[in-house]
């Protein structure tokens, strides 16, 4: 959406990337990335359709689930659960954060910019 997007969302995965795909190799790498973007995308139309028919909500069927911040946030979660006991600190919050509040962290700061998006929080 924007060129900050595109620096923060390579600042997260860079490392990330790097770390999974030493770890697991480019196969596997890339065989768990499209199921986690092919499971976040089911789970949102699975969500979406269920408030539209059962909640009587119209406007979930113009939700959006776009951007690699869904994979991003997907790897993260996966990230911070391997170590839940190793604390970590966010770019501009000198406190370190136990690293299965992370993700939980980072979705709450992003959805102050951009408002909360139901497609991260079904990654997370």
């Amino acid at each position: 959406n924007s060129i900050l997007n595109v620096i923060l969302s390579a600042l997260f995965f860079l490392k990330m990337g790097i770390t999974f795909e030493s770890n697991l190799g480019s196969a596997a790498f890339f065989s768990m990335l499209g199921t986690f973007n092919l499971l976040v995308n089911l789970i949102f139309i699975a969500v979406c359709l269920l408030l539209y028919y059962i909640c009587h909500m119209p406007e979930a069927i113009h939700f959006s689930c776009a951007g690699f911040w869904n994979i991003l946030f997907a790897f993260l979660t996966v990230e911070c659960f391997e170590n839940p006991n190793h604390p970590r600190r966010f770019f501009m919050i000198p406190v370190d954060i136990p690293s299965k509040y992370f993700p939980l962290l980072v979705y709450a700061i992003w959805s102050l910019f951009s408002g909360p998006r139901l497609d991260w929080a079904i990654s997370i």
